[in-house]
């Protein structure tokens, strides 16, 4: 559920990015980049703390 939520932020941040693109390809370009490095981070994170949730104690 996590996941669709994030990929739904993800393709409106997209959508977004390309607006900004289309007037400042630069600027886009970086925005995209540190966005997506943000994005994997917490998809990192998601799937890691998941793992420990179903981790038997």
């Amino acid at each position: 559920r996590l996941k669709r939520e994030i990929d739904g932020h993800s393709a409106e941040f997209g959508a977004a990015c390309q607006r900004c693109t289309s007037w400042n390809p630069r600027l886009g370009r970086l925005l995209e980049n540190r966005y997506h490095r943000l994005l994997l981070r917490i998809l990192e994170w998601t799937y890691h703390l998941e793992a420990l949730a179903k981790k038997p104690p």
